[in-house]
């Protein structure tokens, strides 16, 4: 074998370890980095909505920030809780589910409106996205529709090792998203607080949180929520 050939051998034994190291390693650790691969189907919705496009994880958190700037550390982990577990927790059978729904939309009625409660889908991960029902029920949308979502989305398994690189990548990252998002210095304390470090449990909304911003939604896959998508289109079609 020449000085060529040894180079070439040499060059295609690199390639294939790294190609290798790529399919065992890379693309759920990509996935995450990288918010999603284009099929995952998330958004930011405002009110004029054209389907769910990807969108990466830091920018969901910013976003959240600046809409939620009163967020604190239990907000925080609510969110990344329900993008990478999705509505699994509530475990409630489709009567059940319903009938929470429809005490909830009461209390909804009584309240008044925050000013910010226009966006009809959110994103908070690459599998799962916030159904918000006030806007929901403007456009049309039925309890019992999204109830059937509900259920659908409960074949979305829950990511918990997605759940736990990021809050570790948040708490144990100095700097980053400080000055954005303050109550991160509070998200380690707030885990240690909670969670066993094995199975992270469902938590509330803070208090200030639901003073000022009244959230009312539910927690869909995005395929789902696409799903509803078409139908209050079909809806408005129809008017």
């Amino acid at each position: 074998m020449n000085k060529n050939q040894s180079f070439l051998f040499f060059f295609l034994v690199l390639l294939l370890v790294t190609l290798l190291l790529m399919t065992v390693t890379g693309p759920k650790h990509w996935a995450d980095m990288n918010g999603s691969q284009a099929k995952a189907g998330i958004a930011h919705k405002s009110n004029h909505h054209n389907g769910l496009a990807p969108i990466m994880f830091p920018e969901i958190l910013v976003k959240h920030a600046h809409r939620y700037p009163g967020m604190e550390a239990s907000d925080v982990y609510k969110l990344i809780y329900q993008g990478t577990m999705g509505p699994g927790h509530f475990n409630a059978s489709s009567d059940v589910y319903l009938s929470f729904l429809r005490k909830e939309v009461e209390r909804l009625r009584e309240e008044p409106a925050w000013e910010g409660d226009t966006i009809l889908v959110e994103s908070i991960g690459d599998r799962f996205v916030r159904i918000h029902l006030r806007p929901y029920l403007e456009q049309g949308g039925t309890l019992e529709a999204l109830t059937e979502a509900y259920e659908r989305s409960l074949q979305v398994p829950a990511d918990t090792g997605l759940f736990f690189r990021r809050m570790s990548r948040l708490t144990h990252t100095e700097g980053i998203m400080d000055t954005v998002l303050p109550s991160i210095d509070d998200l380690a304390v707030f885990m240690e607080q909670v969670s066993d470090g094995y199975n992270p449990p469902p938590v509330h909304h803070s208090d200030i949180f639901k003073a000022n911003y009244h959230p009312h939604y539910r927690v869909l896959s995005s395929s789902e929520a696409e799903h509803l998508l078409s139908l209050l289109k079909d809806i408005k079609d129809k008017q």
